[in-house]
Parts: C-alpha cells; structure tokens; sequence
C-alpha cells in the first residue's frame, strides 16, 4: 500500500510539471549527436566531445529498459575498456507519454550526480528536465516517453579507471530510485 500511494504522489508530482509539448517520435529522440570539439565551460571544466551514437560498434554498446514505473532493468552499466566509443540506448518499453512518465540517462561523476539531477529538475520540462549545457555531464539522452528510445555515446577515455560513476534519470522525483553505477570492466 505504500508503494502504491508512493507511486500517486510521484505521478501527482510529474503531472503538476507536465508540459503542453507533444512526445518526440523515435527518429528525433534518437537523433546522432553531431560532433564537436571539446570547450571550456564556465566552471573551467572541459565539456565533453560529442559524439555520433551511430559510429559506435556494436560490441561497444550496452541497452538499458525502462517503462511505465520508475525504474530501469539494470543498475549497472558496464563499459568495455578495449572500446574507444561506447554507447548506451535507453528504450522505453511503456505506453505513458513523455510528460508524464518520461525517462532519460544522464552520466556523471558519482559526486556530482545528486547536484546534476537537481538542476535538472529545476530546468522544467522544455529542456528535458536537463541543464545541457552542465560540464559535469559526461553524456546524456533526451527524455522520452513509451514506444521511444535515445541513446548517448561518448569517449571511454572520460572515465577514469579509479574514478566512480553513475547513471540516472532527471524527470522529477525519478532520481531517488532510477540510478546506477557506470563501471569500466575489462
């Protein structure tokens, strides 16, 4: 019974921040990055070089799932050492629009995690509950609802063997329960 009145309040919650903007169809959710160079952002961290999700190998690529409730199908996401490029596809298996019950990854440090998911939810809806522009994202998806999938690519270089990393979702209230941690394996 508390799961279930957790689960009202959560969609009380993400209703009350809906948007009037219509779900992206697939083919726009899951656009390729375009390729830029890296840039200095304000903090004086470097932003990470985008890049194309398409030109990533197949055995460089992990898929995660998610659906109608707050939660992925994994809670680890391992990324190979030998792959120059990795690239994650979040798919979302429901039916629920992007409004109500959408989901996205976002993957940075494991401490900055909680401050990048914050700000995400103080962006609002039109920026997919995400500041992009946030040096501290490694990479990210768009926010997608049922029937859609995005994915992310970036270079494994970004991650540092010995460093700690996590994925989650930024849509409001997700964050405590939607995460998990990126590690490089062999």
């Amino acid at each position: 019974m508390k799961a279930y009145l957790a689960l009202i309040s959560a969609a009380a919650l993400a209703l009350s921040a809906c948007s009037q903007e219509a779900a992206k169809p697939v083919e726009q959710a899951s656009a390729p990055a375009a390729s830029v160079p890296a840039a200095e952002g304000a903090s004086g961290m470097v932003a990470a070089e985008k890049v194309d999700p398409a030109s990533v190998p197949a055995e460089c690529s992990f898929v995660v799932e998610t659906g109608d409730q707050m939660k992925y199908n994994t809670n680890q996401i391992p990324v190979k050492k030998s792959c120059e490029t990795f690239k994650v596809t979040l798919k979302h298996t429901g039916s629920m629009p992007v409004t109500s019950m959408g989901h996205n990854i976002v993957i940075t440090k494991a401490d900055d995690a909680s401050a990048v998911a914050n700000e995400g939810s103080g962006a609002g809806p039109d920026s997919g509950y995400l500041k992009a522009d946030n040096p501290a994202i490694i990479a990210h998806t768009d926010m997608i609802g049922g029937g859609q999938e995005a994915s992310l690519a970036f270079k494994t270089s970004q991650l540092d063997p010995n460093g700690s990393y996590k994925f989650f979702c930024t849509f409001p209230a997700h964050f405590s329960v939607m995460q998990g941690d990126v590690k490089l394996v062999d």
